[in-house]
């Protein structure tokens, strides 16, 4: 049952503390109107490609802003990786290639130390279930990057905060069926890091280290028998063609993945243009997670449609929700310069996604089933209007001023 949500996301806002502060961005001083603006563009650069759940949702955001500045603000945009490779992704935003670009945790995290423990605290703290964990996750991680700590570590690294990208639930490929721990055991599996891989090694499962471009032929000579990773990659690859099974297993919670400008670039923008860029975010936040859940439909749909073998999983989830449990007080010991109090910081956070939990509750219709059934209609229980419109709460009290 759905239900109004303004006054549990006031609530949630005002939990955000872990700084003891919500920080206001810094934008220019002047105030400027549209009429005396020169127009701008803004390069873009992508790793991934037009069609993706990324890409999807960074286009709504660019076609906000190019109508409500009434085209004063235009973007040239780099798509594959062609501007910036992924492995200068934050180097390459730093120096200026680009005005907004992309920027992983996983990828640097010696760079992000706040950044790398919190996406740890997500893989142990946001509720699971889909489509919950996905739209609590995204929302309490976006309040997070845009305050407190969080944006100061992105500030000293002269990044600004655009899309906080989540990932959940990723679907586990493989030549065999991969049911039960024994199954398990020993199964060369490819995934795309943390922290997938450390819940692999949690099942008995051996990691390889493959190049994407290459898990095609690997798991046809038998190199890879399993392939853990997002749906878009696995519908837009072909790589599905040498597998004939899929476990659908209740895989971790990744946070720390996002778009960002680059910070002197954000700064010199005009209030103006920063504040309908800032209003531009729900809608950038709603289409990035609706084109994920229909991706996750098309992937369900492309398997039934190659005769896959669905396993059932129920003896695999116990085992990672245990894995994840005795995780916890290990991460919480481990805090980074930054943090003095992180029992305090993770009580402050855990009550933030226990609001978004009671918001999101409040705008999906539950799905039954098992996974196989929630993933094909995930995108078709949520009520988008009542989830945009509660992000715009959120986001209205942290506004550029």
């Amino acid at each position: 049952m759905k239900r109004k949500v303004g006054a549990v996301v006031v609530a949630v806002v005002a939990a955000v503390v872990l700084s003891g502060c919500v920080a206001s961005p810094q934008g220019p001083a002047r105030d400027e109107g549209l009429e005396s603006i020169e127009p701008i563009v803004l390069t873009v650069s992508q790793l991934a490609s037009e069609t993706n759940t990324n890409s999807r949702a960074m286009s709504v955001w660019m076609d906000q802003v190019r109508e409500k500045t009434n085209g004063k603000v235009d973007f040239d945009v780099h798509y594959n990786g062609t501007l910036i490779p992924a492995a200068e992704s934050l180097s390459g935003l730093q120096a200026g290639v680009a005005d907004i670009g992309f920027v992983a945790v996983f990828q640097n995290p010696e760079q992000f130390p706040l950044g790398d423990w919190n996406a740890k605290l997500d893989e142990v703290l946001v509720p699971r279930g889909y489509p919950e964990a996905a739209l609590v996750g995204s929302a309490a991680g976006m309040v997070r990057s845009e305050t407190g700590p969080a944006r100061d570590e992105l500030s000293k690294l002269g990044i600004e905060p655009l899309l906080s990208a989540v990932v959940t639930h990723q679907p586990t490929i493989c030549t065999k069926p991969v049911s039960s721990l024994t199954d398990a055991s020993g199964v060369l599996v490819r995934t795309g890091g943390q922290p997938w891989a450390g819940e692999g090694e949690a099942l008995g499962m051996t990691n390889v280290t493959v190049p994407f471009t290459e898990v095609y032929e690997a798991m046809q000579r038998g190199v890879v028998e399993c392939v853990n990773t997002g749906p878009v990659v696995f519908t837009s690859t072909g790589v599905m063609e040498v597998a004939n099974n899929v476990s659908l297993i209740d895989s971790g919670f990744s946070s720390g993945a996002q778009m960002a400008f680059n910070k002197d670039s954000w700064d010199s923008l005009p209030l103006v243009v920063q504040q309908i860029m800032h209003d531009a975010k729900p809608a950038m936040y709603t289409e990035y997670l609706r084109a994920t859940f229909e991706a996750f439909a098309e992937f369900i749909k492309m398997a039934e449609d190659l005769d896959y073998t669905f396993n059932d999983t129920t003896e695999l989830d116990a085992k990672l929700a245990s894995y994840r449990e005795s995780l916890l007080e290990g991460v919480a010991s481990a805090a980074p310069p930054g943090v003095d109090d992180a029992d305090e910081y993770i009580a402050a956070y855990t009550k933030q996604l226990e609001g978004w939990t009671d918001v999101v509750t409040g705008v999906i219709d539950p799905v039954e089933g098992d996974a196989r059934e929630q993933l094909l209609s995930g995108a078709d229980a949520v009520d988008w209007d009542m989830y945009e419109s509660a992000i715009a709460k959120s986001l209205a009290e942290i506004r550029p001023r």
